[in-house]
């Protein structure tokens, strides 16, 4: 019967594991966790700044596409002073990404299993359901780069046919993520293994490239070229989160970076823990030899060339090799531990004949991975300092000082700006970033209790506050302890003769 069979049985599988990660990356939007550090110093700009104020250099060392830029200032004027207005359209961007996925797999593998193997891994994937609402650009990356794989398998009908859909998905990703160069340039490289469809439509694939060349050109010298924190970027990325690869392939720097980012890519990027990471790996390592066993060279091509052009981007210090902005590859390297999955499905088809049910079990075994996220806990949590404003609110004695620290200074006023936090301005001290002299210097003449509000980037400031204020004849009345952010209750001792 239809309604029995194993392959109506993955295709349902397929639509509720789909819908099984729509619903996760809800939840995760709708526990509405608090900003931090780097989210806040993005979501500032759209608080302080109208959509004019926007095309100017943004506050705080940040960057960002102009288009995404304009899409979050435009939800967060529809959901005015709140997390979701910030974090609704990289949901929307998850969930388009979930619908570009689907369409790719069916069209990769005939076998429906393979499909629920697919989906399974991308939806139960960490760092998709985190940044699926993270106040970033990072899960629009991976829609467009959904969507140009989506193009490039079919490439009948948008590389050759349609040029103008081509010209309209360049334009867009131009203006909406800083991968869109990866992605045109890839095409590019695709669109030059059929040269005899190049010959046939030369003329409107020429108008389209040159068009898209003057959008990215235009688009750099209004915009890009005009980035201030360049110089700020390019130290953070070389010294403090080494992002950028060596030139020289003859160096031990070299194959230690490329070590590092393999590492990444197989331990972060797929974070289901070491054994799930090993499996991955010799899955990888069989589906590359998958493809050049079928000679699908066009596959592998649409797969490692975006790693290979990021790998040189970085080496010129042009975009970081670095787990978030890494996201985008996630797609293509699941690609690939299926088509390993698909090479042993065949073998033992070969060797024991119909052999469908072993493999019916992979998105059990992907659900499983996915309790990994114990170790993080669900919803997933970063710098929780929401909840120690509202603590300290709830608290604080009129005598009391409030103490914010330099590095939490913009989640601070993120909060205050849209009218979270009702503690008195007179009872906050903004603290400087970090040196002794400046610490001594605002706690010297403190005489008065104070909260220290503190999160898990704090921390040498945090160590050497708290050593000034026990020298200081301070001691430790209350603690309010939440993930990645804690709140200090310190009260002067009573000095007796």
């Amino acid at each position: 019967m239809k309604y029995l069979s194993l392959s109506f049985i993955n295709n349902l599988t397929v639509k509720a594991v789909a819908l099984f990660g729509a619903l996760l990356a809800t939840v995760q939007f709708l526990y509405n966790r608090s900003l931090w550090g780097d989210e806040a110093m993005l979501a500032i700009n759209f608080i302080e700044r109208d959509f004019s104020g926007l095309l100017d250099p943004l506050s705080y060392k940040q960057t960002a596409p102009i288009l995404f830029l304009f899409t979050e200032e435009l939800f967060s004027l529809i959901i005015p002073n709140s997390e979701y207005g910030l974090r609704i359209f990289p949901l929307i961007c998850y969930l388009g990404s979930i619908y570009y996925f689907i369409l790719i797999i069916k069209k990769i593998f005939n076998k429906e299993v393979l499909v629920v193997a697919a989906i399974s891994l991308f939806v139960f994937n960490y760092f998709f359901i985190y940044y699926a609402s993270e106040v970033k650009q990072y899960m629009v990356d991976v829609f467009f780069s959904n969507l140009f794989i989506y193009i490039l398998i079919n490439k009948k009908d948008y590389l050759f046919k349609n040029t103008w859909k081509l010209f309209l998905m360049g334009f867009l990703a131009i203006l909406y993520s800083n991968i869109a160069p990866i992605l045109l340039a890839t095409t590019g490289i695709c669109m030059l293994t059929d040269i005899t469809a190049i010959r046939k439509n030369i003329k409107k694939i020429l108008i389209c490239a040159v068009s898209l060349f003057i959008v990215f050109a235009g688009y750099y010298v209004l915009f890009v070229s005009k980035i201030k924190s360049q110089e700020f970027l390019i130290y953070y990325w070389t010294y403090k989160e080494p992002a950028f690869m060596p030139l020289n392939p003859f160096s031990i720097e070299f194959w230690n970076f490329i070590y590092a980012k393999y590492i990444m890519l197989f331990h972060y990027l797929f974070r289901f823990g070491n054994v799930a990471s090993m499996i991955f790996q010799l899955f990888f390592v069989l589906g590359i030899a998958q493809i050049f066993r079928k000679r699908d060279l066009y596959l592998f091509l649409i797969i490692f060339t975006p790693v290979i052009l990021h790998l040189i981007l970085s080496g010129f210090k042009i975009y970081p090799f670095h787990i978030r902005f890494c996201l985008y590859l996630i797609p293509g390297f699941i690609l690939l531990i299926i088509k390993g999955v698909e090479l042993v499905q065949e073998i033992l088809l070969k060797k024991i004949g119909k052999f469908n049910f072993p493999f019916a079990i992979i998105p059990l075994l992907a659900f499983l991975l996915f309790l990994n996220f114990k170790i993080s806990g669900f919803p997933l949590v970063k710098q929780e300092y929401k909840k120690t404003i509202n603590y300290v609110s709830n608290k604080l004695q009129p005598q009391d000082k409030v103490f914010v620290f330099a590095e939490s200074t913009v989640i601070y006023k993120c909060y205050l700006k849209t009218g979270k936090i009702k503690i008195p301005e007179k009872s906050v001290i903004y603290g400087d970033y970090f040196d002794k002299s400046s610490i001594y210097e605002q706690f010297n003449s403190l005489r008065s209790p104070v909260w220290l509000l503190i999160t898990s980037v704090d921390q040498e400031d945090i160590d050497e506050t708290q050593n000034f204020l026990i020298k200081n004849n301070f001691e430790l009345k209350d603690e309010f302890l939440v993930s990645g952010a804690t709140a200090s209750y310190y009260v002067p001792k009573k000095i007796t003769k």
